[in-house]
């Protein structure tokens, strides 16, 4: 489909682009602002193209770009860029993935009776885990903690598991 042709964007795609375009923007600024501009300029590139391949509704392009967007924030965590712009990246990353796969859940239904209603629902839920996650990431960046790079990406992949498989049972509570 083209983009030409006039179609209508849903309040989930328009805030994942949003939240595509927050994380790629704290990145850059991330990276920029500790004088790795050359790190930035791929990180624009690549998040350009995971929006437009979003737009053209590939089906992996938001796990594909919520992976690249991982990898540049430990990548900017082990380079020395300052952690609050890699909260803000992550927070924007996660809920454009988020976004995207709940868009494409309701595609694959057909046609939905109260959409608008489960969207905005999904909407303000979002919000709360975003706001929750800023709130609990500023925190955490407050206490000192001495840990290994290996160490620290372990902890992170036992979250993100944890984080899944808690969606999964919250999914999985709400069928009727």
């Amino acid at each position: 489909m083209r983009v030409s042709e006039g179609r209508h964007f849903s309040w989930s795609e328009r805030l994942s682009l949003a939240g595509i375009a927050g994380a790629v923007l704290a990145l850059a600024l991330g990276y920029g602002g500790s004088l790795h501009w050359i790190a930035a300029l791929p990180i624009v590139v690549l998040g350009g193209v995971w929006g437009w391949q979003q737009i053209r509704r590939q089906a992996l392009a938001s796990t594909a770009g919520l992976v690249l967007a991982v990898c540049a924030a430990a990548a900017g965590f082990w380079a020395g860029v300052p952690a609050g712009w890699l909260l803000g990246a992550m927070v924007a990353a996660l809920s454009a993935w988020d976004l995207d796969q709940f868009e494409q859940h309701l595609r694959q239904a057909g046609q939905v009776q109260g959409r608008a209603e489960m969207e905005r629902r999904h909407l303000l839920r979002l919000a709360l885990v975003d706001v929750l996650g800023i709130l609990l990431g500023m925190m955490a960046l407050q206490v000192p903690v001495q840990i290994s790079f290996p160490a620290a990406l372990l902890l992170a992949a036992a979250l993100a598991l944890g984080a899944g498989e808690l969606i999964l049972y919250l999914r999985q509570g709400h069928k009727e």
